[in-house]
């Protein structure tokens, strides 16, 4: 819960700092930005989804990296519904302002969907490198440590 807190204190610093440097956001490339993030959630469910444990003898190595995809998945899901429900709350354009202090939905959505789009990122290359990992397991398993 610890990462999820800091991830939202994050973002809602962000915005506050974009509102107040009057960055102009636009509805429009919103629109963009979430279909992108629409293309990288399909592609993450199907590499998510094609990965096969058949040539794993060890228990112990599946077990962890059926843990550390179902993290990476939970993520993708999270972020993914939290990116749906903010692009269907694009057409409420609403600004709080107080004082100095700044906060634009649109500025809020925007930094949203950007974080989004790096974390998918971030989360690509783990599954990259958790890939590398069970097929050196694998072959460590077929043909020994031939290092």
């Amino acid at each position: 819960m610890g990462k999820w807190s800091a991830r939202i204190l994050s973002i809602l610093f962000l915005t506050v700092l974009v509102s107040m440097l009057f960055v102009p956001v636009r509805q429009e490339p919103l629109s963009v930005v979430y279909t992108v993030i629409g293309i990288m959630f399909s592609i993450a469910m199907s590499q998510l989804m094609s990965f096969s444990f058949v040539d794993v003898e060890n228990q112990d190595y599946i077990d962890r990296y059926r843990c550390q995809l179902s993290s990476i998945r939970t993520i993708f899901i999270v972020l993914f519904v939290i990116s749906t429900i903010l692009f269907l709350l694009l057409p409420y354009d609403w600004k709080f302002h107080w004082k100095i202090f700044k906060f634009d939905a649109w500025a809020f959505e925007c930094v949203s969907f950007c974080y989004s789009l790096v974390y998918f990122i971030v989360n690509f290359i783990s599954l990259v490198k958790l890939k590398d990992e069970i097929e050196d397991d694998v072959r460590k398993s077929k043909y020994g440590d031939k290092t």
